[in-house]
């Protein structure tokens, strides 16, 4: 299922040739309330796949595999970098007098 929500695989492009990092065309979000808002979903869901009935037939063959790739993916979202940012912007809004 390698590509399946690209469009095209040549719609990647490389945001900082430094650090190796790429942007996939299809993870587009209308700012960071809505990023959070889909971590948390995601976050949800892997909880939620883990409580589910042990006894049953499960209707996901690698289930265990798919939520470890789910979470990770998740972290990748994780705006680290951008947190950092307004760390420092929020300790120089309160230096000043």
């Amino acid at each position: 299922m390698e590509n399946a929500y690209l469009k095209n695989p040549e719609d990647e492009c490389p945001i900082d040739v430094r650090k190796n990092r790429f942007k996939a065309s299809f993870l587009e979000f209308k700012g960071y309330l809505d990023l959070l808002i889909t971590i948390e979903a995601l976050i949800n869901g892997c909880i939620m796949a883990t409580q589910g009935d042990h006894y049953s037939q499960s209707s996901v063959d690698n289930s265990g595999s798919d939520i470890r790739k789910t979470l990770e993916f998740v972290r990748q979202l994780l705006p680290i970098e951008e947190g950092e940012y307004l760390d420092e912007c929020y300790n120089l809004l309160i230096k000043e007098p």
